[in-house]
């Protein structure tokens, strides 16, 4: 995904703990991240 989006792998990893603290991405290790049901609860 990083060499897809000409960025960091640090930058990728920041992003995804980032999406996930808002609760849009649920990270299973040793499954991937998958994007949750999107609510508007973690926004406000």
């Amino acid at each position: 995904m990083a060499a897809d989006l000409g960025v960091s792998r640090g930058s990728v990893r920041e992003s995804i703990k980032a999406l996930e603290s808002l609760g849009i991405v649920e990270v299973r290790h040793g499954d991937g991240v998958r994007v949750r049901a999107f609510n508007f609860d973690s926004v406000f």
